[in-house]
């Protein structure tokens, strides 16, 4: 009676953007609720907004729905919020080049969706369409050929289609889901216009860990130059600096390398930096000798991870 007597006697409960009146149950649940309070109840037994599907299935008494959600703030709705593994997923507000739907991605929170299995695409296309192109997160805008993910994270997944990706005409460096009979994964241009996938929870929102992509590296002193990739992780918000020299071992900057030490700047949505290392290619029978690069005083927000020093062998 508590509950009653709290609710104004011609009021109107709408349960928007969830699927609460969804079966025998929900239906219940709805009357129930009706009896309890003494209100009119509006609910619907799908997500309401998905595709257009504006309707509440589940009502008791009068509701007035058109005051509520106008043809305006229908026409702007092009994604419903969904759950997995404790992040939410919409779509782009519309469609969008790559870069303009990871720009806001990032200002709701999030990225374009890393997929980290196959569970996790099934789940996605069985949410927001089976047929549709949309983007996710993969890309090789930094790099022709190495791929990563908008939000840092390693790929450790992929579903290319046969022949992907092929970077066809030279300029295809961003992913999209659904691309041909099969409906895997395809690379498309920066021109290309689709909706996307956003991600949002987790750390994908943040500035993301500036680590060494790996702890030792192996050089042939034949090849001229040493190249070292500075990676950034767990999320690439804003701009992020971090410092690098190399420092002598048993090779000696001079006669064995060419010394380097600078800056390397990470801007929104950049992900890899490489520092390259000029070696010298001599006769001497000198052994293996090593050499190392270090990185430190990181800015933005970021934060370093191990490997920290790499050494050059």
């Amino acid at each position: 009676m508590q509950t009653r007597h709290s609710v104004v006697r011609s009021c109107q409960i709408i349960f928007f953007h969830c699927n609460v009146g969804q079966g025998t149950e929900g239906t219940a649940f709805v009357q129930q609720l009706a009896q309890l309070t003494g209100a009119d109840i509006a609910a619907s037994d799908d997500l309401t907004g998905q595709g257009g599907d504006w309707q509440f299935e589940v009502t008791v008494g009068e509701i007035d729905t058109a005051s509520m959600i106008d043809s305006a703030t229908q026409a702007i709705y092009d994604g419903t919020l969904a759950t997995y593994n404790g992040k939410e997923y919409l779509l782009t507000s519309g469609r969008k080049t790559w870069q303009q739907a990871e720009a806001e991605a990032q200002n709701r929170g999030g990225h374009l969706v890393t997929i980290n299995n196959a569970a996790e695409e099934i789940w996605l296309r069985n949410t927001f369409s089976k047929t549709e192109g949309l983007w996710i997160g993969i890309n090789d805008q930094q790099q022709e050929g190495t791929f990563q993910w908008a939000n840092g994270e390693s790929v450790t997944y992929i579903n290319w289609a046969p022949g992907e990706p092929n970077n066809w005409g030279s300029g295809q460096d961003y992913g999209w889901i659904n691309y041909g009979n099969t409906r895997q994964w395809d690379d498309n241009s920066a021109t290309a216009q689709l909706r996307g996938i956003i991600e949002i929870g987790g750390s994908t929102g943040g500035t993301g860990s500036i680590a060494l992509e790996k702890g030792a590296l192996s050089v042939d002193e034949s090849i001229g130059t040493a190249k070292v990739d500075v990676v950034r992780q767990q999320g690439s918000s804003g701009t992020v600096t971090v410092d690098y020299q190399t420092v002598n071992g048993s090779a000696k900057a001079g006669s064995d390398y060419a010394s380097r030490s600078g800056t390397l700047t990470f801007s929104p949505g950049q992900t890899r930096k490489t520092i390259s290392v000029p070696v010298t290619n001599d006769t001497l029978d000198e052994g293996t000798e090593d050499f190392a690069i270090t990185i430190d005083n990181v800015t933005g927000g970021a934060s370093l991870l191990a490997p920290l020093w790499l050494a050059l062998l």
